[in-house]
């Protein structure tokens, strides 16, 4: 294999002697920049001025961060704030959902849908409900406290309620208003 400068070496080329570093030389396990041999992200990188060939006095291994740091030069700084110059953005894009949401009035009938769908419901109240485990039941007032006192996570009875997940935590799990809505 013939040494080429970084600027014409193809994929195949980099994949090959990429490959034979590692087949001769192992993968990267520290970082020669900043000495650390804690983590598992090293890699082999070239040093500045040397030919991708197949001699292992022409790289260094470093870790992820610092590989990043070592490559960046001038050069690749004004061709990123070029491509980023002329990027045109939309206003909502700098801001969260919740803020994109601020100040618009809500339509009535969306007031109106939401009103009555908690009506008959104190605020702050959940959903009730009942937990089954061999033959015995526990029903609670909400979710919540169900998930503090037997010490199982909201999310996975939610995932369970909502045909996610079978059980939770070895309970089979459903709202209380469903049970009384199949006697009738």
């Amino acid at each position: 294999m013939k040494p080429t400068s970084i600027k014409n070496v193809t994929i195949r080329e980099y994949r090959n002697i990429h490959g034979w570093i590692q087949r001769h030389y192992g993968k990267a396990f520290s970082c020669e920049h900043c000495n650390t041999s804690v983590g598992t992200n090293f890699e082999w990188a070239l040093k500045k001025g040397c030919l991708y060939e197949c001699n292992i006095d022409n790289y260094i291994q470093l870790c992820k961060s610092c590989h990043v740091k070592y490559d960046r030069t001038t050069e690749t700084n004004k061709k990123i704030s070029e491509s980023l110059r002329y990027r045109v953005r939309k206003k909502e894009s700098y801001l969260k959902s919740s803020q994109t949401q601020k100040g618009r009035p809500v339509p009535i009938e969306r007031r109106i849908k939401i009103s009555n769908a908690l009506k008959g419901r104190p605020s702050g109240a959940g959903k009730a409900v009942i937990l089954y485990k061999d033959r015995t039941s526990i029903s609670f007032p909400t979710i919540s406290m169900a998930s503090k006192t037997l010490g199982i996570g909201v999310t996975s009875m939610t995932n369970a309620l909502n045909n996610r997940s079978r059980s939770c935590g070895g309970y089979k799990i459903q709202y209380l208003s469903s049970l009384e809505k199949r006697k009738y």
